[in-house]
């Protein structure tokens, strides 16, 4: 039997596919659609040749017929809607991520620059200690000589 559809779960076969589907759908509701179809070379050579509509997987035996069907396919409309958005939503993403590596730029030479004051600041209480000291250091020396000029 070359050409015809056959149903898995009953042995009956069918000449065109709607006729099994039909079929399966009436009778074989549980198992719907586990059936298998016996193809001839040509319908073969259809399906290797991708005459078959990638969104709904309907299959066409000229690939005018497919064309013309791509143009009004209704889940390739909603495909290439979702591309859109998808689309969309990316380039809003990638505007954000750029925002966001934007202001982590600014955050990081703001991190930056606040660091250098702050070493600059520590640095000059270190100098500050240290003309303390200095000036402790002077002020003992001199309390010092004052105190040998006053025993003498």
């Amino acid at each position: 039997m070359n050409n015809t559809y056959h149903c898995n779960n009953c042995d009956k076969y069918y000449s065109c596919r709607q006729n099994l589907y039909a079929h399966n759908k009436k009778f074989h509701i549980t198992d719907f659609p586990t059936f298998s179809t016996i193809l001839s070379q040509k319908t073969k050579k259809k399906i290797d040749d991708n005459l078959i509509c990638e969104y709904c997987n309907k299959d066409y035996s000229r690939i005018d017929s497919l064309i013309r069907h791509q143009t009004t396919c209704k889940k390739r409309k909603n495909h290439l809607e979702q591309i859109k958005e998808l689309t969309k939503e990316n380039k809003y993403l990638k505007t954000q991520l750029e925002k966001q590596n934007n202001l982590e730029t600014q955050l990081m030479k703001e991190k930056q620059l606040l660091e250098n004051k702050l070493m600059e600041e520590i640095e000059k209480q270190i100098n500050f200690e240290n003309e303390f000291v200095k000036l402790q250091c002077i002020t003992e020396k001199y309390i010092y000589e004052l105190e040998k000029q006053i025993n003498k």
